[in-house]
């Protein structure tokens, strides 16, 4: 639809914080893409309004960090959706391929932003402080149990 010619990504990137493999990473252009496919009308954001998702925002954060790119793109397409998966609901929600291509793409761009990321590893850090303090807890109150 775009003219770019990308490849799935297979690499798994991890740092100090975060793990992820992302979609697609365009190395020329420093920006990676996320793709989101609808099987149905009823799914598939049309307007960008209807595309903003705090989750997919912090996800795409993540693959910013990991692969040093200034920005990522969340591309939602509509698609047919699979005949063995069509159920009840009217044919017209899940065959699509008469609409026209770039009638069934939706995309946002979520651009870096260093605070974010700082605020991101705070919380992680944060996260893995309870977690230890969780555990050794459980194994404190579990050990008393024991001897008692």
């Amino acid at each position: 639809m775009r003219g770019l010619s990308l490849v799935k990504n297979t690499e798994r990137k991890t740092n100090k914080w975060l793990t992820g493999e992302c979609d697609l990473f365009d190395v020329s252009a420093g920006k990676g893409y996320d793709l989101k496919n609808a099987w149905s009308t009823k799914t598939f954001p049309g307007w960008l309004i209807d595309c903003g998702d705090k989750v997919y925002e912090w996800q795409m954060r993540a693959y910013m960090q990991l692969w040093d790119a200034g920005e990522w793109e969340v591309v939602h397409t509509l698609v047919d959706t699979p005949q063995r998966l069509i159920g009840f609901e009217p044919l017209q929600m899940h065959i699509v391929s008469h609409i026209p291509e770039h009638m069934r793409i939706t995309g946002w761009l979520v651009e870096r932003d260093f605070a974010k990321e700082r605020l991101m590893i705070e919380r992680v850090e944060a996260a893995r402080e309870y977690l230890t303090e969780a555990i050794r807890e459980f194994d404190e109150y579990h050990k008393e149990l024991k001897a008692a």
